[in-house]
């Protein structure tokens, strides 16, 4: 069934209304009529299963045949990101969102040559997430959060159990221990950090050291920014057992 977003319009009785672009992509695209059956979620993590009833020229209603809330992880994934180049921003967000991280926080770094997109591009990014959000059913929409300086994701470690640096130069530290370190505290909520295409300077991660933030390497090989961080992404999701 095709799915639909619907943001802040809360049902009213057993019906859903549906407005927005979703109205045009429902009927102009789609060409769905009265009695087709659809999902609809608000990106809370409720989703409705629904047959459309009335489409108006600007709204539509369906009526709720059965709904479903979606189970929260056991690990609440926030990922921060190195500000990627042309369309490699697109894709780690798009990927991150099918993957189930939770907030996806873009930051500014010394090797970054993206230095701040304009808050459009930030929106781009939520519809973005929204979109794999309907590819991947997924009902809980991610949290994509504006620019942040190094200093402000630092800054966040306060607010998660455990904040993991995925580092290109970590050769003490490797997948092994963060694997064993989780095994032996498992967090509920982790933040990992991944740099631009240019990395992440000793400066950079100078700062992270009194905040007890560990680096770990993802092995002898060099991977691309996107590569490194969809990698990074799906190996803390099995670690914490988010993938079971």
């Amino acid at each position: 069934m095709h799915r639909f977003f619907l943001g802040k319009q809360l049902p009213d009785g057993n019906r859903l209304t549906i407005t927005g672009p979703e109205t045009h992509h429902l009927k102009n695209v789609l060409r769905l009529k009265p009695g087709h059956r659809i999902i609809c979620f608000d990106g809370q993590g409720t989703e409705y299963e629904a047959e459309l009833e009335r489409l108006g020229e600007s709204e539509i209603t369906a009526l709720i045949i059965n709904s479903r809330t979606e189970p929260p992880d056991r690990c609440r994934i926030s990922m921060g990101q190195g500000l990627l180049t042309g369309h490699k921003m697109d894709l780690v967000v798009q990927k991150a969102t099918e993957l189930g991280i939770a907030t996806l926080i873009p930051f500014t770094s010394r090797y970054g040559t993206v230095r701040d997109p304009a808050a459009a591009k930030a929106q781009r990014w939520q519809r973005i997430a929204r979109e794999a959000c309907k590819q991947c059913r997924r009902a809980r929409e991610p949290e994509i959060q504006p620019v942040h300086s190094w200093a402000e994701c630092l800054a966040l470690a306060g607010d998660h159990d455990l904040t993991i640096i995925f580092w290109e130069k970590e050769t003490g530290k490797t997948l092994r221990d963060l694997a064993e370190l989780i095994t032996r505290q498992p967090p509920s909520s982790l933040l990992f950090l991944v740099g631009p295409e240019g990395g992440l300077a000793e400066e950079e991660i100078a700062l992270a050291r009194p905040s007890d933030i560990l680096t770990i390497g993802l092995g002898r090989r060099i991977l691309r920014a996107e590569t490194a961080s969809l990698a990074a992404a799906v190996l803390v999701q099995y670690l914490v057992g988010n993938l079971e």
